[in-house]
């Protein structure tokens, strides 16, 4: 990697040194799910439910499909899904985490009650929360990439350093 900025560099790319500002022109190296010191690639699995997969009060269920949020009193108090082809609900005491993607979450949301009243009146949903920002500016990311193959014999070591 010691090359790559450099390289940028070099073919006029600027370089972004705050790529989470907002503004993702420029090269950058990203945040990875790799642990530099191991090499393991750190995914759900091992980063959430290894560490808590004897905890009593963890059921994992596969094949389940969320279908809304259960809200009161605009607070999330559990969540209603569908298994085996019936609809359960699952409530909580402290918290819950809506981690459904950039297209499922807000789309659960919606679904909820939760987001731009007119829209959610169109559909027949009963506005809790009225957010007209929900689904707005959307963006799953979003970025180009760019991979190249050099022959290290031919290629010319970058003149600027990062």
């Amino acid at each position: 990697m010691e090359f790559v900025m450099p390289a940028f560099a070099d073919i006029g790319v600027p370089r972004n040194v705050e790529p989470m500002s907002g503004c993702p022109v420029g090269s950058n190296i990203a945040a990875l799910s790799i642990d530099p010191a191991t090499g393991a690639r750190s995914y759900s699995a091992n980063a959430y439910y290894r560490p808590n997969s004897s905890r009593e009060n963890l059921v994992v269920l596969t094949g389940a499909q969320t279908t809304k949020v259960l809200i009161e009193d605009f607070v999330a108090v559990g969540v209603e899904y569908l298994f085996n082809g019936k609809t359960h609900s699952a409530r909580c005491s402290r918290e819950v985490i809506l981690s459904a993607g950039a297209i499922a979450s807000p789309q659960l949301l919606e679904l909820s009650g939760v987001g731009d009243s007119k829209l959610l009146e169109k559909y027949g949903i009963e506005c809790k929360v009225e957010n007209p920002n929900v689904r707005e500016g959307m963006q799953d990311h979003l970025s180009k990439c760019a991979d190249a193959t050099m022959e290290w014999s031919r290629a010319k070591k970058p003149s600027n350093k990062y």
